[in-house]
C-alpha cells in the first residue's frame, strides 16, 4: 500500500502540545516526521498489507470528486479520474490510501465528577484507491475522532491516537484485520 498525503496545509490547532510531546522545532515538521515514521507500523498491524510506503502528492495531479456520505455536506476530495492508475507500474502500489485535510486538535475536558482529561482528535478526508482497476474501494472522513487520555498528552498518547486514526480508516474495508496485541 502507498499512503499518499495530498499536499495541502497540515492544520495543528494547538502546536505547543506537539513541541512538548514530540520534540522541539517546528510543530508541523515534528508531527509529519512522527506521522511518516509510525504510519507504516500501524497500517501493517491492522491490515493484510505486506508493505507500506509514504509519499506526498500534489492535488493539482487530480480532479475534485464529490461523494454523498449521508451528511448535510458531501465529501469533496481530490482523486485520480475513475479508471486511471498512478505511477509507471501500477502493480508496485496495488492500493493507495489518499489522505487530505489532516487536522490535529488537542482538547481538555472532564469525565465524571471533576475528573480532567486531555484528548487528541484527528480529522481528515480519505479514500482507498484500487490502483490495478483505477477505482475507489472505500472513502470517508474521520470527523474529529476523539481519543481521551489522562491529564497530559505524551508521545505515547500521540501514538495511540494515530493508531486509532488508522483503525477508523481501515475498518469496514476488505483489508482490515483485528489486532490482538499492543495499541
Amino acid at each position: 500500500m502507498l499512503v499518499a498525503s495530498i499536499s495541502n496545509e497540515l492544520i495543528i490547532e494547538n502546536p505547543n502540545d506537539i513541541e512538548d510531546d514530540l520534540g522541539l522545532g517546528k510543530p508541523k515538521v515534528s508531527y509529519l516526521s512522527f506521522f511518516q515514521n509510525r504510519i507504516k507500523e500501524y497500517i501493517l498491524s491492522v491490515s493484510f498489507f505486506a508493505d507500506v510506503k509514504y509519499k506526498q502528492v500534489q492535488s493539482s495531479e487530480f480532479e475534485e470528486r464529490e461523494f454523498d456520505i449521508g451528511d448535510e455536506m458531501p465529501l469533496i476530495i481530490n482523486l485520480p479520474p475513475e479508471g486511471t492508475t498512478i505511477g509507471n507500474n501500477s502493480s508496485e502500489n496495488d492500493f493507495i490510501l489518499f489522505l487530505q485535510d489532516l487536522t490535529l486538535t488537542t482538547y481538555d475536558g472532564y469525565s465524571g465528577p471533576g475528573k480532567p482529561y486531555t484528548g487528541i482528535a484527528h480529522k481528515c478526508k480519505f479514500a482507498i484507491w484500487d490502483n490495478r482497476l483505477g477505482n475507489i474501494v472505500k472513502y470517508g472522513k474521520t470527523e474529529g475522532a476523539r481519543n481521551k487520555f489522562g491529564y497530559n498528552t505524551t508521545k505515547d498518547t500521540w501514538e495511540k491516537s494515530l493508531s486509532n486514526l488508522i483503525k477508523n480508516i481501515l475498518k469496514d474495508s476488505p483489508f482490515y484485520r483485528e489486532k490482538t496485541y499492543g495499541y
